[in-house]
C-alpha cells in the first residue's frame, strides 16, 4: 500500500493532500458528534443539548467531506488522464521497431483496467484514512469511558480484521491470478475482432477463436466469484462480531467483571455502532488495495519497457524539408531479433546511391527485404553497421529525426490519417480536390477543414486517398510499398504512365517496390533485392 500511495503522491500531490486533510477534519467532527449523541443518550443526563456545537459540526462534517471527495473526484480523473498520455508519449518516442513489437493487448489491459484499478485505490485512501481517524477517535473515548472497555473492544475489532484477512489471503492471489487471465482475454477478443474477415472464411478457427473468447471469460468470471465468495464470507464475520462483542460486553457487566457498568456498556454500544461502517469501510478496501497493487506492478513493468526501448531522438522537432542532390548508402546491415531460436533475417551489407528527381523501383521476390529496405533507407529503422549520407553530412542520432521528414511514404499496412493540415492553403486544397477527382474519390471523400470526411472505402480506395495524402504533403521523397498491387487496371496505369510523370517534374523522387514489369520501363534505375541482399 505505501508503495502505490508514493506512486499516486508523485502523481498529483496537492490535490491529494488537500484530500487527506479535509478528510482529517470530517473525522475529527464525526467524533465529536458521537460524543455529544453518546452523552445526550445517557440515562442520567439532565445537561442541555448543544445545539449549535451540534450544528456547527454538521455543517463541518458535511463542508470537510463535500471538498475530500470532490479532491478525490479530480485527483482519480488528473492521475486516469496523466497516465494515459504519459504511456501515449513513451510510446510515440519508441523506435518504429519497438512500436512494431508491442503487446497490445498487454498495453490495452494496461491503459483500461489497471490504470482505473490504481485510480480507484487513490479515490478511496483519504476516505479510509478518515475511517481509521474515527476508529483511533472512537477508542480513545471508550478508554476514557473504561480502560477496561476499551481494551476488550480494541480486541474485538483486531480480531474480526485479522479473521478478515486470514480469509481474504487466498483470494489476493486470486485477484493477481484474475489480472493475468484478463490480458489473455483481450489478446483473444483483439484476435476476433482484427481476424474477422479471415475467421469468417474458416468456420473451425471462428468457433475455436470464440471458444477461447469464451474460456477466458469463464476463467475471469470464476476466479472473480472465488475471490469475491472469500471477501463476502470475512465480511459476513465481521458484521456478526459486532454482536458477539456486544453480548460479552453485557454479560461482564450483568456479572459485574472489570469493573464494567451497564451504563458504560451502553456507551461502548453507541461508539462500536457509530464505528462499524468506518471499520467496514476499512477492512473491505482490502481487494482494493490488492487489484491497486497487482495495477501498479504491471503499469511500472510497462513503463519500464518503454523507457528501456526509448528512442532518444526528439520526433516532434519539425523541420521544413529541404531539397538534396544524392543520399548515399554505404554498406548497411540490418538485422532482425531471433526468433524462437531461428536465425535472424539480415538486410544487407548493400550499397545504393539515391539522387534527386529520379524514379527508383525495388524489385525482388516474397521475403527478399524490400520492405525493410524502405525502412532503412527512410531512418524508421536505424543500421546496425555501415552509413547513411545525404550530400555529405552524415545521419546520425542528433539528426535521424530531421532526416525522416524528408519522406512520405504509403507502407502495404498503411494507416490512413484523416487530418492534413496543409489543405488550410487555397493552392493544397486545389490540388487535393484535382487528386480526388482523378482517383475517382470525389463522390466518397468530403474534405472539411483539414480533414478527409469519409464513411466507408474499400481497401483500394483507403490506398489511392494515402497516396493523394502522400503527394499533398509534398516531401521531397515520395516511398511507394507495391501500391499499385490491388487497385483496378484503369488506376494502376494512371499512376505509373501519369502520376509518376507529374511528381518527376516537380522533382521529387518516388523510390517504389513493385512487381508489374511491364510499367519497368518508366524506372530511371531498378535495384533488385535477393535474400536481403542487392542482386
Amino acid at each position: 500500500m505505501i508503495a502505490i500511495l508514493r506512486y499516486l503522491i508523485r502523481l498529483s500531490p496537492w490535490l491529494l493532500l488537500l484530500s487527506v486533510l479535509m478528510a482529517c477534519v470530517c473525522a475529527a467532527a464525526n467524533v465529536f458528534l458521537m460524543q455529544i449523541t453518546v452523552k445526550a443518550f445517557q440515562p442520567l443526563a439532565h445537561t442541555r443539548f448543544p445545539y449549535i456545537e451540534f450544528w456547527a459540526l454538521c455543517g463541518a462534517t458535511l463542508v470537510s467531506r463535500s471538498l475530500s471527495e470532490v479532491s478525490l473526484t479530480k485527483v482519480s480523473q488528473h492521475n486516469v488522464r496523466r497516465l494515459r498520455v504519459q504511456i501515449a508519449h513513451q510510446i510515440a518516442h519508441l523506435s518504429q521497431k519497438a512500436v512494431e513489437m508491442l503487446p497490445t493487448g498487454s498495453i490495452i489491459s494496461t491503459i483500461s483496467s489497471d490504470i482505473a484499478s490504481l485510480s480507484a485505490f487513490g479515490q478511496m485512501f483519504p476516505l479510509v484514512m478518515m475511517d481509521l481517524l474515527i476508529v483511533l477517535g472512537v477508542f480513545a473515548y471508550l478508554f476514557q469511558v473504561s480502560p477496561s472497555l476499551f481494551v476488550l473492544v480494541v480486541v474485538g475489532v483486531v480480531a474480526t480484521v485479522f479473521f478478515h484477512h486470514l480469509t481474504g489471503r487466498k483470494a489476493n492471489s486470486l485477484l493477481g491470478r484474475d489480472r493475468i487471465v484478463q490480458t489473455s482475454f483481450f489478446a483473444e477478443f483483439n484476435t476476433l475482432l482484427g481476424g474477422s474477415k479471415e475467421l469468417r472464411l474458416n468456420p473451425a478457427k471462428h468457433m475455436r477463436t470464440l471458444a477461447n473468447v469464451e474460456r477466458t471469460a469463464d476463467l475471469s468470471c470464476e476466479i472473480g466469484y472465488e475471490a469475491n465468495k472469500r471477501y463476502a464470507l470475512g465480511g459476513a464475520v465481521a458484521v456478526a462480531s459486532y454482536f458477539l462483542l456486544f453480548g460479552v460486553l453485557l454479560a461482564l457487566s450483568e456479572a459485574n467483571r472489570f469493573g464494567i457498568d451497564r451504563r458504560a456498556v451502553l456507551s461502548a454500544v453507541m461508539a462500536v455502532l457509530f464505528m462499524r461502517s468506518a471499520v467496514e469501510s476499512f477492512v473491505n478496501i482490502v481487494p482494493t488495495i490488492i487489484r491497486g497493487k497487482v495495477a501498479l506492478q504491471y503499469i511500472q513493468a510497462l513503463g519500464l519497457r518503454l523507457e528501456a526501448a526509448l528512442d532518444r531522438d526528439n520526433d516532434f522537432q519539425i523541420a521544413e524539408p529541404r531539397r538534396f542532390k544524392c543520399i548515399c548508402v554505404a554498406d548497411v546491415v540490418y538485422e532482425y531479433g531471433s526468433t524462437n531460436g531461428q536465425i535472424p533475417f539480415r538486410l544487407g551489407p548493400f550499397s545504393v546511391d539515391v539522387r534527386a528527381g529520379e524514379t527508383l523501383f525495388v524489385c525482388g521476390g516474397n521475403g527478399s527485404g524490400k520492405t525493410s529496405f524502405l525502412k532503412v533507407l527512410s531512418g524508421l529503422y536505424s543500421p546496425a553497421a555501415g552509413a547513411i549520407e545525404m550530400d555529405g553530412t552524415l545521419v546520425t542520432s542528433s539528426n535521424a529525426a530531421e532526416y525522416r521528414q524528408m519522406f512520405a511514404a504509403v507502407f502495404q499496412d498503411f494507416f490512413l490519417l484523416r487530418e492534413l493540415p496543409q489543405l488550410h492553403d487555397v493552392s493544397c486544397l486545389r490540388r487535393a480536390e484535382e487528386y480526388l477527382a482523378e482517383f475517382d474519390l470525389s463522390e466518397k471523400v468530403l474534405i472539411k477543414g483539414d480533414r478527409f470526411v469519409f464513411d466507408e472505402l474499400s481497401r483500394g480506395q483507403q490506398k489511392r486517398l494515402a497516396l493523394v495524402i502522400a503527394l499533398l504533403e509534398s516531401r521531397p521523397i515520395l516511398l511507394l510499398d507495391e501500391w499499385a498491387a490491388d487497385q483496378d487496371p484503369k488506376f494502376k496505369t494512371y499512376f505509373y504512365t501519369s502520376v509518376l510523370k507529374r511528381v518527376k517534374t516537380e522533382g521529387t523522387t518516388v523510390i517504389a517496390v513493385t512487381h508489374d514489369d511491364l510499367f519497368y520501363g518508366v524506372a530511371d534505375r531498378i535495384v533488385l533485392l535477393r535474400d536481403g541482399r542487392l542482386a
